[in-house]
């Protein structure tokens, strides 16, 4: 929606610095980086003498794009000389952005609450349940549930009326579903190269005292391997599997 809003824009050729800032970020953030760089160029020439411009919009936009390339550090330390404008609460979230991609939550979540904590500031109710969400995945990355299923149900209680079927919002309740299903053991089985059929997997013994079920699991998908390998004789083949399979 937002590419498309500033694509007619551009079209009506109605640019201004604003637009071409926010602009970027959208085509940035949708991985038009050509698109993204090429309004950051119109707006480095417009904005030339601006300080916020120069300063603060420009190294968002270079944040963004260094971020979708892969350069996630690099993204968030493009924003370091920015932070003392705290211009705009872009500059939080979008450092925090970084700090997810590059595996390092706790920076990401610090620069969160500093977003949650500026009520009143410009764009505060855009941002606030977006920093919801991020704190949610920064404490999911930090194997705190808790604090995850918190920071998800607020996101959601914040969103509650909002339309189903906007991108971020599917994603993040599929990521709810997954946290809160019932999560089993892995499967864990080895193979035994003493077995008459090496390549057979057959259950790890060092757990079978806590894995009786995970064990006949383990037997049935060895003979069904066995079977597709035309490995297992056909006097195994009519046993079927264990009994105690469902």
């Amino acid at each position: 929606m937002a590419r498309r809003v500033c694509r007619q824009a551009g079209e009506l050729g109605k640019d201004s610095t604003t637009e071409l800032w926010r602009c970027a970020e959208a085509f940035g953030d949708s991985g038009d980086l050509t698109q993204a760089e090429t309004l950051a160029a119109k707006l480095d020439g417009m904005g030339s003498e601006d300080t916020i411009e120069q300063k603060v919009h420009m190294p968002l936009i270079r944040s963004i794009t260094e971020r979708e390339r892969g350069n996630a550090i690099r993204a968030a330390d493009l924003l370091a000389p920015a932070m003392q404008y705290e211009q705009t609460l872009d500059l939080f979230y979008r450092r925090a952005q970084a700090y997810l991609v590059a595996r390092e939550p706790a920076k990401a979540a610090a620069d969160f609450n500093k977003l949650l904590s500026h009520r009143g500031s410009g764009w505060w109710q855009v941002y606030a349940p977006l920093a919801q969400l991020g704190l949610a995945r920064a404490s999911a990355m930090q194997g705190d549930h808790e604090k995850t299923r918190k920071a998800y149900d607020d996101f959601f209680t914040t969103w509650k009326d909002a339309d189903p079927n906007i991108p971020i919002l599917r994603q993040a309740k599929a990521e709810y579903k997954k946290l809160t299903q019932p999560h089993l053991p892995p499967l864990q089985c080895q193979r035994k190269t003493s077995s008459p059929f090496s390549k057979v997997l057959v259950p790890d013994e060092s757990l079978a005292p806590t894995m009786r079920n995970q064990s006949d699991i383990c037997v049935y998908e060895s003979l069904r391997s066995g079977f597709a390998l035309g490995i297992v004789p056909e006097s195994r083949r009519a046993s079927g599997p264990s009994p105690h399979m469902s």
